[in-house]
């Protein structure tokens, strides 16, 4: 009859409770356990359908925050600021909330989400996590045109992993905007480290050898780096008339004739 219903609901519902996240244990299970002693079998059922719906909703939630982490859309907001708002711990729906308010450029939200990751919940974070909150942090003050204070972000981020691609970037562009020549050119051979293609650390060093010539007036250390990036494309006619240039102005002669039969060489078998 309503009885044994209502006992293979509260079975169900013990199931759905075990099988839960952590997260999602303990709304109500007491309550309800105790209730099922009452003879008030109707509302009981409601009740039970009811924390039953309850944990249901905050499972789904706490599995959408982590698995979408990196969903554009505009409803993963609302998605871990509902998950956030069940349970104020659930770090996955925190950092979700922290991401989503990043992306929008809703800085206020986003640094002090970020900020709460560090400050109350760093001993449960990977390496790669804090090294990520660090450089967002940083990308915040950036846009908020506080820069000293997104350069010591950026600076913690490195100090975490002196490789972090995103971080080294940021901190080319930051120095760039300040036209500090010398500190974007120690990031850009920090990203030569980084570098996974010729390809990636030929550019790399043609961008280096155009700031010590141009900006830093120092042909010297732009031959260094020209010389470089002609090592890795021994052919790029490009960069062999950028080293010709700099060893005529230097009045290096014996280089700048090896240069020029370099050039003819190709030009005659391109």
């Amino acid at each position: 009859g309503r009885l044994d219903g209502v006992r293979q609901l509260h079975a169900a519902f013990v199931v759905v409770l075990r099988g839960a996240e952590h997260a999602a244990l303990g709304i109500g299970a007491v309550g309800v356990v105790g209730a099922l002693r009452q003879d008030h079998f109707f509302a009981v059922e409601v009740r039970l359908l009811r924390v039953h719906h309850a944990v249901e909703r905050r499972v789904l939630l706490a599995r959408d925050a982590r698995a979408g982490v990196e969903h554009r859309g505009e409803g993963f907001a609302a998605v871990v600021g509902e998950a956030f708002a069940l349970d104020n711990q659930d770090l996955a729906a925190l950092s979700g909330l922290a991401a989503a308010s990043f992306r929008k450029g809703d800085w206020d939200n986003a640094h002090k989400h970020f900020q709460m990751m560090l400050v109350h919940r760093r001993d449960e974070l990977v390496p790669e996590q804090i090294t990520d909150a660090l450089y967002r942090l940083g990308c915040i003050k950036r846009e908020q045109g506080d820069l000293p204070k997104a350069l010591n972000m950026f600076d913690k981020a490195l100090e975490e992993d002196e490789l972090h691609e995103p971080t080294l970037v940021a901190l080319v562009d930051l120095h760039s905007r300040q036209k500090e020549w010398e500190q974007v050119i120690h990031f850009k051979k920090q990203l030569l480290l980084c570098a996974s293609t010729d390809s990636q650390r030929f550019k790399l060093y043609d961008e280096v050898g155009d700031l010590w010539e141009k900006e830093l007036k120092n042909p010297a250390k732009a031959i260094e780096a020209f010389s470089e990036a002609s090592a890795l494309q021994p052919r790029n006619h490009v960069m062999l008339h950028k080293l010709l240039k700099l060893y005529t102005e230097t009045s290096q002669w014996e280089r700048t004739i090896e240069i020029i039969d370099r050039i003819a060489e190709i030009e005659e078998r391109p």
